[in-house]
């Protein structure tokens, strides 16, 4: 048994806009030595495999070196370590990134990933106040790029923002529970909502502590804030993201009020449903391998055609908003593995 890829490269996605001035370094994957356990953060561009004696394809193409793609990145729960090559499982929730990993039919999938693919992340909680009124707290989990000069970029809604962050808060794996993400689906009309408070302009300066940067959010990523902290000349503007919080100083003349009515939408409904269509089918449950390694089990029925391989499709989900562009590789069930046949809706069986 082989596991087969056909792969589409997956488009730049919503990840902090870095400063072209910033000096940053490259970020380091995992030491050989470092122990892993707990959740790890996997580059969106790694290597990834099901099958230990095929070389791991990339799932997508960052259009920048991983240094000025702060955040791209997606969380994965450590299953086993074996010296370079780490055993994940996709995380179900985001955690504290902008996308999650999803595969088709497989329950609980299991990757193989290289500790150089692993990107560094706060391991320890980190707080901080100055005395200009600014201030930030980063959360375990929140993905990190280190800066040349010292300290690191963290994401915080939106925006790339340089953090004296010691490396002792810093490394590649962390625990920490997160809940499930829920899609809530709403059917019919959706109701209108204005959204009002004030924004950021874009390629202004802002200041956290002794560190100033450039806002650099674009289109609808822009922080938004209900109020702000005017002080003359200077005005205190709050950030806040899933894993980090901080407020940081700019211009008065650089915060504008901003009013937001989005279009009336109809309800979103996903799922999938039955297609009706007889023939033989694996059964919900069964083990499927690539080559000699269990994968996972198939979260239902699935129809096969002379064979026991079923496609899975692999893609990032970008605040639950799915690429268009996957990867696509090929499972299977041991051979001798029995098969339900279903007869189809509709279908008639004509008498010799």
């Amino acid at each position: 048994m082989r596991a087969a890829w056909t792969v589409a490269w997956v488009v730049a996605s919503w990840v902090p806009a870095v400063a072209a001035a910033e000096d940053l370094r490259d970020p380091p994957g995992a030491d050989a030595k470092a122990p892993l356990a707990g959740t790890v953060l996997v580059w969106r561009d790694a290597a990834v495999s099901f099958d230990p004696e095929q070389p791991g394809v990339k799932l997508a193409t960052l259009d920048r070196p991983r240094k000025d793609k702060l955040g791209a990145v997606v969380a994965m729960r450590v299953v086993s370590v074996r010296g370079d090559v780490i055993e994940v499982e996709p995380s179900t929730s985001e955690e504290c990134t902008e996308a999650k990993l999803l595969i088709t039919t497989l329950q609980q999938p299991r990757l193989l990933v290289s500790r150089a693919d692993l990107a560094p992340v706060v391991t320890k909680r980190f707080a901080t106040k100055f005395g200009d009124g600014t201030e930030v707290t980063l959360e375990v989990g929140l993905p990190v790029v280190p800066r040349a000069t010292g300290g690191y970029l963290v994401p915080i809604d939106g925006e790339a923002v340089p953090v004296d962050l010691p490396a002792s808060h810093v490394g590649h794996a962390y625990r920490r529970t997160f809940p499930k993400t829920v899609l809530e689906v709403v059917h019919g009309k959706q109701p209108v909502v204005t959204i009002e408070g004030f924004r950021m302009d874009e390629k202004v300066t802002a200041k956290l502590g002794a560190h100033s940067f450039a806002t650099t959010s674009r289109g609808l990523t822009f922080p938004i804030a209900s109020k702000v902290d005017r002080k003359g000349d200077t005005a205190l503007f709050p950030l806040r993201s899933r894993c980090a919080r901080a407020t940081v100083a700019l211009a008065s003349n650089n915060i504008n009020a901003f009013t937001l009515k989005p279009p009336s939408l109809p309800g979103l409904v996903m799922g999938r449903g039955g297609s009706g269509r007889g023939g033989d089918y694996l059964r919900r449950g069964t083990p499927m391998f690539a080559g000699k390694r269990k994968v996972g089990t198939l979260a239902e029925e699935e129809p096969v055609k002379q064979t026991t391989c079923v496609a899975l499709f692999i893609y990032f989900e970008l605040q639950y908003i799915p690429n268009p562009s996957t990867a696509k590789v090929e499972v299977c069930a041991p051979a001798s593995t029995k098969l339900v046949h279903r007869e189809g809706l509709g279908e008639l069986k004509l008498k010799p």
